[in-house]
């Protein structure tokens, strides 16, 4: 319907989460979301009251869709996310960073979503 279209067409870059997944920034060797956390995230968006007004951390963040869902959708208080080698970490860092309009759309302070390194 052109109503439907209109809506569409009206989105901004900020309205689309945004993750990155290229083999070079995995050194797993997979280019692609984790099904657990594609199914978490999932998870969470039809259940925010695991996650909202808490504090969060997610280990084995990966590309940090889970955390991001968490903290954007679900409300979470606060996301810290890790994960354990330095390209994924660099990766994760670069999808937080990415997403920082996203997050402030969903009115979260980007402040409270943070990548860990070691």
């Amino acid at each position: 319907s052109q109503q439907q279209q209109k809506s569409t067409t009206n989105k901004t870059d900020d309205d689309i989460l945004r993750i990155r997944t290229y083999p070079h920034h995995n050194d797993v060797g997979v280019a692609k979301v984790w099904e657990a956390g594609a199914c978490l995230a999932e998870y969470l968006i039809d259940n925010p009251q695991c996650v909202s007004d808490r504090n969060v951390v997610e280990l084995g963040s990966g590309v940090g869709l889970t955390g991001l869902i968490a903290a954007g959708v679900s409300k979470a208080k606060s996301v810290h996310m890790t994960d354990y080698t330095e390209v994924c970490l660099e990766n994760l860092a670069y999808n937080v960073d990415e997403n920082r309009g996203w997050l402030m759309g969903k009115d979260v302070c980007p402040g409270t979503v943070t990548a860990v390194s070691k």
